[in-house]
């Protein structure tokens, strides 16, 4: 349940006309017009469902939201399409009330600001439809099933010209509501989040593509849509060279290639083909025209100029003995596993300081302190000499891997979607084995890397996330200083919460204004949050998950930059990404091994460069 303010644009008619001293003034308003409200701070725009809308009898209206200023008393009529509202103010010589009339009577225009109690809502995701007040409104929004109209205030300032309405909670009220779990609301976050994540891995890398990336995000085409303009887009943009390719005279390696491309086509991914391999390659590709693993087959041995066997058995296992037929399923494997891995959500990548290494030892990373200010150089005079401290820092990689088998009956089935299943998921793994790795190594640090003494651990019944206890994690870090005492300014870039704490986090670094129902302890308030935009939001499930050693809910961690070294993510020789590679299998095991490996390691870094809160006692 939570209190809302919706201030609207609509004048209030305020009759302020000299007449009888016995008759009182009336006020109207149209304070609601059925359509969805574009919000500041909301995820997204909002609509009021007004059939399940009730309102108080008699309705209370208040000057300014201030209970102590009651000015009148009416009703208000919920329509299938609008809400208006029609009240008496019933005091003539109240000073409240004559203040609304004199400035009414001398022109004023005053706006009216509802005040409604949502009790249920509901998220409708992008792409998907809703029938609201007559309207067809679509995703993404929330609707607010349920609720009560309590009140109706007289304000002298409206809404935006360009919103509709404009909606804000009470300060004590939001961080109550934005600390409690709201199922429904958060799965929807997670889908939401998801998908623009998968849209923006897809666009990754395309120059250009700006319209067609916001089309995709806002509903208005699916994935293959934008997989299909984003290929014609990338052919669009390449110089055009006279001339036909073909695979003639090609290296085994490059007529590899070739089939790679056309399998990746045959699993509907050209747009990773193109661009790994590039126009020239993917119509070259084309002209092979394989429509199954035994036209690829048939394709390497003629690539190969070699006979092509009648029976497909014999077809698979000619093709297989060819070079180009197994660095084609490779390279394609491989294409498929990196499009997968870089299309997985990486928190980490927000947080680590990415280094490579050579080996599998523990390697060491040394950042110099530099001690003292500079000098005033007189003239003449000579540049003192300031000492250079090492802080080292050590991470140790690791051989990672799995080895996946396409059994011969697959393959016999001309099923090449189960390669292309087996790829991304080996790509997949490999991003879930990253992220895992780092969840656990600053989980690990809790009470060792993470302490009071550190000044880098706090925890308390002022720690849940909320917008003074982030103040308060952004002034520890703000704060950390050398090992003689001298600020090193830390600048926060990164909040990372679990997805519990993802609507709270996101309110606090997106949200403009912070609106207060005024009360009787504060007679103003400022609006403007502090925090807007102040750092980049990465949410982690592994955070609270319970496979995870010292996961909670209610904890959540502040970050610096990357180049301050929180956390050293380290690949060997450099290589962020899995290698998959065709292998053979045992004498006793028909078909294909998939085998994917990543190499890397994770370790805690400088303490100065991240702040831990335990959220709870």
């Amino acid at each position: 349940m939570k209190n809302l303010q919706l201030i609207t644009t609509a004048p209030v008619d305020v009759e302020a006309r000299a007449g009888d001293p016995k008759k009182l003034p009336k006020v109207a308003a149209l304070v609601y017009g059925g359509g969805a409200l574009r919000v500041p701070g909301w995820y997204s725009p909002v609509v009021i469902d007004l059939a399940g809308l009730k309102a108080r009898d008699p309705l209370t209206i208040l000057l300014d939201h201030d209970g102590s200023k009651p000015v009148g008393q009416g009703r208000a009529v919920i329509g299938d399409k609008s809400v208006e509202v029609a009240a008496t103010l019933t005091a003539r010589d109240d000073e409240n009330v004559q203040k609304v009339l004199n400035h009414a009577a001398g022109g004023f225009q005053w706006s009216a600001s509802v005040g409604v109690r949502v009790d249920r809502s509901e998220f409708v995701a992008a792409g998907a439809s809703v029938i609201v007040n007559g309207r067809a409104q679509r995703g993404p929004l929330t609707v607010a099933r349920s609720g009560v109209l309590q009140e109706v205030s007289l304000v002298a300032i409206g809404a935006d010209d360009e919103a509709a309405a404009t909606i804000a909670a009470s300060y004590a009220q939001e961080v109550q509501h934005m600390q409690e779990t709201t199922t429904e609301v958060d799965a929807a976050l997670v889908v939401e989040r998801e998908r623009v994540a998968h849209i923006e891995a897809i666009c990754k890398g395309v120059q250009g593509c700006d319209e067609i990336r916001a089309a995709a995000l806002a509903g208005e085409i699916d994935e293959r849509e934008l997989s299909r303009r984003l290929l014609a887009h990338v052919r669009a943009a390449r110089p055009n060279v006279s001339g036909t390719t073909t695979t003639r005279g090609h290296s085994p390696a490059q007529k590899g290639d070739v089939l790679a491309a056309a399998l990746l086509k045959y699993c509907g991914r050209a747009d990773v083909g193109e661009r790994a391999y590039g126009a020239a390659t993917m119509e070259a590709a084309d002209d092979l025209r394989v429509g199954s693993l035994h036209d690829l087959a048939a394709a390497a041995l003629t690539l190969e100029h070699q006979t092509v066997p009648r029976g497909r058995g014999e077809m698979l296992k000619a093709a297989f003995s060819t070079l180009s037929m197994p660095v084609a399923l490779g390279n394609a494997a491989h294409k498929l596993a990196l499009a997968a891995y870089q299309a997985a959500p990486s928190a980490w990548r927000r947080c680590c300081r990415v280094v490579p290494v050579t080996n599998y030892k523990d390697n060491s990373f040394i950042r110099l302190n530099v001690a003292g200010d500079f000098d005033v150089l007189p003239p003449g005079g000579e540049l003192k000499h300031a000492q250079a401290g090492e802080q080292p820092f050590s991470v140790k990689a690791e051989l990672l891997g799995k080895v996946l088998v396409i059994d011969e009956q697959i393959i016999k089935n001309d099923d090449a979607g189960v390669l292309a299943d087996a790829a991304t998921a080996v790509g997949r793994a490999g991003a879930r084995a990253v992220a895992d790795a780092f969840i656990r190594t600053v989980l690990s640090g809790v009470g060792s890397h993470f302490t009071s003494g550190n000044g880098n651990y706090d925890s308390g019944t002022d720690t849940p996330l909320s917008i003074d206890s982030f103040g308060a994690a952004v002034a520890l870090l703000r704060g950390m200083t050398d090992a003689d005492g001298r600020p090193i300014d830390v600048e926060p870039r990164t909040l990372l919460v679990p997805p519990a704490l993802e609507a709270i986090g996101r309110r606090i670094l997106t949200s403009v204004e912070v609106n207060n129902f005024a009360d009787e302890t504060s007679a103003t308030a400022p609006v403007g949050n502090a925090w807007y935009k102040s750092a980049e939001l990465a949410v982690d499930p592994r955070l609270s998950n319970e496979t995870f050693t010292g996961a909670s809910a209610k904890h959540w961690l502040l970050f610096g930059p990357t180049d301050a070294s929180p956390v050293l993510m380290a690949f060997v020789d450099g290589a962020e990404e899995p290698q998959v590679e065709i292998v053979d299998l045992p004498i006793d095991q028909l078909g294909i091994g998939l085998r994917g490996t990543i190499r890397f390691g994770c370790a805690l870094a400088d303490p100065a460069a991240a702040v831990y809160m335990k959220g709870e006692n």
